[in-house]
């Protein structure tokens, strides 16, 4: 079902790992999702409150400290949450920019 709604073309920057200077490299990619600015308030792991500006959903594979670039910004992934269907498979991952 969400297939049909994840039409955009986004760019994601995976986190590889980092240089000798002990800043993060990145690989790019593009992957098919859906961009809304959304304000959320969400609970990091640490217990913080803290307040998005947008939210990302796709069917790919998105982690914590990742970048996306959509509709011309740069964006870093705060959280991830993926969704299971019924049967236990993942079906798509809600990202908290």
């Amino acid at each position: 079902m969400l297939s049909n709604y994840v039409n955009q073309n986004v760019t994601l920057n995976t986190r590889t790992g980092q240089n000798e200077y002990n800043e993060p490299t990145y690989s790019e990619s593009t992957i098919k999702g859906r961009f809304i600015y959304k304000r959320e308030l969400f609970r990091l792991e640490n217990g913080e409150e803290v307040l998005s500006n947008a939210i990302l959903y796709t069917m790919a594979t998105v982690s914590e400290g990742d970048t996306v670039t959509a509709d011309s910004k740069d964006w870093v992934v705060r959280t991830v949450y993926p969704h299971m269907k019924l049967n236990g498979i993942k079906g798509f991952t809600k990202v908290v920019l």
